[in-house]
């Protein structure tokens, strides 16, 4: 009788190891929940940066396996399930989410694209030179305003574009003959507000010129400095651009005045920015 209780026991304790192994075989085989991504799949200009959201669970321990990283590249850490990426080359790679164990949580598409092929870049026209035989204060002063508006306009578009890198060419310099001009051009208009009422045309006359000269000729070379760099950017292995860019843009005009300033500009920075724009616009079609 005890040997049949001793089998009966036995029988319990193997079937419990084996309802227990399949258990443990059901759980490491339940699927994973998918994560889902917004957007869907990811466009990125190449040379700018986009984010995807993800949305689920995504843990910290969770790998990010790019596919192809000559196409694209993870910018900094994840933060609030929201992935940067930089757009390194024309194409399209796909993003996995990866457990720890390597099993996968998700998949996305990205795409980088160039700049469309349609459009053709204008050529940049010749910076004027500023008016003169001017005989009355109240001419002067329409002109100061019309300068001002002209120059805050000017400055909206130097910020809506991405700094250079000091580290690289002249731009250091290129950047300090700038950050000079706006500083100049603050404190002529600080005196401009606060003596409209009684300047005198030598003291209207000098405002005026500075004011084209230190605003608008260097907010010009900055907005084209900023450019150039960004074509550069788009095409990093053409020698023509980095070399026309280490030849004109390095901000050596501070010294000048008048019509010499506007000519050297003309004759040096000008021209060779149209010259860029000629190679980016033939690298484009």
């Amino acid at each position: 009788m005890r040997r049949i209780f001793n089998l009966a026991l036995m029988a319990l304790a193997v079937n419990f190891v084996i309802v227990s192994c399949k258990k443990n075989e059901n759980v490491e085989d339940l699927p994973l929940p998918t994560l889902k991504f917004n957007p869907e799949k990811l466009e990125i200009e190449i040379g700018k940066t986009a984010t995807i959201t993800v949305i689920g669970n995504l843990n910290t321990t969770d790998k990010i396996q790019i596919s192809n990283k000559n196409i694209i590249e993870q910018q900094g850490n994840v933060i609030d399930n929201k992935i940067n990426f930089l757009g390194k080359k024309i194409g399209k790679t796909k993003v996995e989410i990866l457990t720890t164990d390597n099993r996968s949580k998700g998949n996305f598409e990205v795409t980088v694209y160039g700049t469309p092929k349609s459009f053709t870049l204008a050529y940049k026209t010749n910076i004027p030179h500023y008016k003169t035989d001017i005989n009355s204060v109240e001419t002067y002063k329409k002109l100061i305003e019309e300068t001002i508006k002209q120059y805050d306009l000017l400055i909206k578009e130097v910020e809506s574009l991405s700094k250079y890198p000091l580290d690289k060419y002249g731009y250091k310099n290129q950047n300090a003959v700038y950050q000079d001009g706006v500083r100049i051009c603050n404190e002529l208009r600080t005196n401009y507000s606060s003596n409209k009422n009684n300047l005198d045309i030598k003291n209207a006359k000098k405002i005026y010129e500075d004011l084209y000269q230190y605003g608008i000729c260097y907010a010009e070379v900055e907005i084209m400095t900023r450019s150039a760099e960004l074509y550069h950017k788009e095409f990093p292995n053409n020698t023509k651009i980095e070399q026309l860019i280490k030849n004109n843009f390095s901000g050596d005009y501070s010294n000048l005045e008048g019509l010499t300033l506007t000519n050297n500009i003309n004759n040096n920075t000008v021209k060779a920015f149209n010259e860029i724009i000629d190679i980016v616009n033939s690298l484009r079609k």
